[in-house]
């Protein structure tokens, strides 16, 4: 790849020259012809040519339309590779679909801290946030959600920010329980029982159910504080 960062002076111009005169594969034509509406003499290959008996008026207005013509070439051409670009990026992505009222999580990895409240590391944060209600399908390709209030925010996303809520379909078993110091503790359901090691008390107790590797239950041992 060409850098014109270490170019300075005159050495850049004829550089700049080529570059401008070649054609640009986005819009189908030279820099020039986008910019100018014609590719100028080269400099180095200089020669003057004879306009002959035309007047300045008609000179003018052909140069408009032929400017008009090519702006229309490269709309047409910018709009051709767009669509191509787009068809490629969604070429294996499966559409997703919303109906108002769903629930969907919110993607934070292009949404600012202030809009999260998250902590300053976003490595260590959520990856989604919700879950948020749908309230407004905008287009085939963007959603409006029900954000919290006072947010800022703008409640408009794209279907690649969303995921849908999915309800949990079984209840969680909790055995912590955090204590009045702040740390947190095993929910013991029964002592089973008791005995002396090494200069401690160890206790035999059901509580969380644990398996070995081969997937029967086992009972262990534990020092437990009260």
């Amino acid at each position: 790849m060409l850098d014109l960062s270490k170019m300075t002076g005159k050495s850049i111009l004829p550089t700049l020259f080529a570059v401008k005169s070649t054609v640009n594969s986005s819009i189908k034509m030279t820099p020039f012809e986008a910019d100018l509406g014609y590719i100028p003499l080269n400099p180095l290959l200089f020669a003057v040519e004879k306009l002959g008996n035309v007047r300045v008026s008609r000179c003018g207005a052909a140069f408009h339309e032929r400017q008009a013509y090519i702006l229309l070439r490269c709309r047409d051409a910018l709009a051709k590779t767009q669509e191509n670009m787009r068809n490629i990026y969604h070429r294996n992505r499966e559409e997703q679909v919303f109906d108002v009222g769903d629930r969907v999580y919110l993607s934070t990895k292009h949404l600012d801290r202030k809009h999260t409240g998250f902590p300053n590391s976003t490595k260590l944060g959520p990856k989604w946030m919700g879950p948020h209600t749908v309230v407004r399908k905008v287009h085939n390709h963007a959603y409006e959600l029900n954000t919290r209030a006072g947010n800022k925010l703008r409640p408009r996303f794209t279907t690649g920010s969303l995921q849908p809520y999915k309800e949990p379909n079984r209840l969680s078993r909790p055995t912590n329980a955090v204590l009045v110091d702040g740390s947190v503790g095993q929910l013991v359901k029964q002592l089973l029982g008791k005995r002396r090691r090494k200069q401690s008390t160890q206790f035999l107790w059901s509580g969380r159910a644990k398996r070995n590797l081969r997937g029967s239950l086992w009972k262990t041992w534990d020092k437990l504080q009260i």
